[in-house]
């Protein structure tokens, strides 16, 4: 059984996938306290889930999580890598999730 294989990439459902795949997203900066990131990975098994929504959706390299604890440590990383998404998980009163943004923005 041949299939035509134009005919599936041109076929409007695949059409958003190949849409949003430049936007693939492989590196994640967690900005949180230890206890979060622990809670997140061992509660929520965060790394598991990623890596089986990315088999479910047959796609291969699921992204990287890196974590940090504080707003210095992530301008740091930041300076190094480049990450396509800030996660940041705010719960401390000290703590402003806007002057956060603002500083990675800038």
């Amino acid at each position: 059984m041949k299939t035509n294989i134009s005919k599936r990439i041109t076929d409007p459902r695949f059409k958003i996938f190949h849409d949003l795949m430049p936007y693939k997203i492989k590196t994640i900066l967690l900005i949180s306290l230890q206890y979060d990131a622990w809670i997140m990975e061992e509660d929520c098994r965060l790394s598991e889930k990623m890596v089986s929504e990315h088999r479910g959706l047959n796609l291969i390299d699921p992204p990287r999580l890196h974590w940090v604890a504080n707003i210095q440590k992530a301008l740091g990383v930041l300076g190094q890598q480049q990450f396509v998404l800030v996660i940041i998980i705010a719960r401390d009163t000290d703590t402003n999730s806007e002057k956060i943004a603002a500083a990675i923005y800038n």
